[in-house]
């Protein structure tokens, strides 16, 4: 039994670091490809990928994604949880404490004036057999995003965007 536990932790473990690593090598290519201004501050916790049905509704179309990838892409995103972002996923970058932007409504103004514009990220969220993922990108003080990665040759390419909002 002892045997059987310790196996599963060691799996678990294993694919918990691998999912790390996948997320840091997404965020990687966005910043490659300059969606991500690796001059600006970013928030050090990666929120959960969180989409209305409107939002659902316009990565189907937008991505020409199949119903099956947008319900794999809500219920995973149901399943994540925030993740700590190291300053090693994305060189160059600057990290800021979430535990400041999180503090309440009014520190949250003083935040925002004191640091904008910088970045708020969700988690990739990987789905259809691990070669797609969808991320969304808050910049502060410019505009929110989701972008539709696909895994090319072993790397990541940008396949879309989504403009959600700009400010």
């Amino acid at each position: 039994m002892k045997k059987i536990f310790w196996s599963l932790l060691l799996i678990i473990s294993v694919a918990g670091k691998k999912a790390v690593a996948q997320h840091a090598d997404i965020l990687e290519a966005l910043a490659r490809n300059g969606k991500i201004n690796t001059k600006l501050p970013i928030i050090d916790s990666l929120l959960t990928f969180k989409a209305s049905k409107k939002q659902l509704s316009d990565i189907q179309k937008k991505f020409d994604l199949s119903s099956r990838d947008v319900s794999e892409i809500h219920e995973l995103s149901k399943r994540n949880k925030g993740e700590k972002l190291n300053v090693s996923d994305i060189p160059g970058t600057t990290l800021i404490s979430a535990l400041l932007w999180y503090k309440g409504d009014t520190s949250r103004v003083t935040f925002m004036e004191r640091y904008k514009p910088f970045y708020i990220l969700s988690i990739p969220t990987v789905f259809g057999h691990g070669d797609m993922a969808v991320v969304d990108i808050d910049l502060i003080g410019g505009g929110g995003y989701t972008y539709l990665l696909i895994k090319q040759q072993g790397q990541w390419v940008i396949k879309g965007e989504l403009v959600r909002w700009v400010v």
